[in-house]
């Protein structure tokens, strides 16, 4: 039985803010099953403590018969170095899209991060920016492509397929599985209002009001098309400088 817990407020302890002035942290060695052996202390590292939080026990023998199906679910299965908001110092963190949750490990047990609006979180290899937001009234990490006073920001998704028994002898069943699924895309504006990115061009332009027009012939001139995820960075990049 593995605990899950999660966290309704988090202390980061440094300098006045309550924070430690120790620099060690908590690291996750992982088993094969993603359950943690061990936790060592190692310079830079980031020691979250807790101040109120919610423990549930899972049982997880159904994951550990089947490691490879439940390492779908993650952005990546293993635990990277990641920044979290402003703080100097970093955690060892991982990204459970499906169940939309940053996990990190203290102590032998998982713990869901909190969200809360506008907790920034970036992974040191990739610099891959993850950002919380409120989508009709439940909070969610998206990615973050572009930051700004419009950010484009991407909701990631993960679905779970049922097993599929054979009714014949010419079916075939199929395991179990989670599949991800296209990314929704959304346009952040500077009060966190969501606006989803449309698909058809004429309901694109009206995304940008009044300035539907500038942006419609900047598009034109530089051939950029709003479904090619590098040439939207640049139209919200310019939108940006309007």
């Amino acid at each position: 039985m593995k605990k899950i817990t999660y966290l309704f407020a988090i202390t980061l302890l440094i300098n006045s803010f309550g924070f430690s002035q120790t620099r060690s942290s908590a690291i996750a060695i992982d088993t094969d099953d993603g359950s943690p052996i061990s936790v060592t202390n190692r310079s830079g590292n980031f020691l979250i403590p807790v101040t109120h939080m919610r423990l549930m026990d899972v049982d997880k023998s159904v994951l550990k018969s089947n490691v490879e199906l439940d390492k779908k679910k993650y952005l990546n299965y293993n635990y990277d170095l990641a920044s979290v908001d402003d703080y100097d110092t970093k955690a060892y963190i991982r990204y459970n899209i499906f169940d939309d949750e940053i996990e990190f490990v203290k102590e032998e047990s998982i713990y869901y991060l909190v969200k809360e609006v506008g907790r920034k979180i970036v992974f040191a290899n990739t610099k891959s920016m993850y950002k919380v937001y409120d989508l009709k009234g439940d909070l969610n990490f998206f990615q973050v492509h572009v930051e700004g006073k419009n950010s484009l920001i991407a909701k990631q998704k993960i679905r779970y397929v049922d097993a599929k028994v054979a009714k014949s002898g010419y079916d075939r069943a199929k395991p179990a599985d989670y599949k991800r699924m296209k990314d929704e895309l959304y346009l952040a504006n500077a009060n966190n209002q969501l606006t989803k990115i449309p698909n058809k061009k004429k309901e694109f332009y009206l995304i940008f009001g009044a300035q539907s027009d500038i942006m419609k012939s900047y598009m034109k001139a530089n051939k950029l098309n709003h479904k090619n995820i590098s040439d939207l960075k640049k139209i919200v990049q310019y939108y940006n400088t309007l």
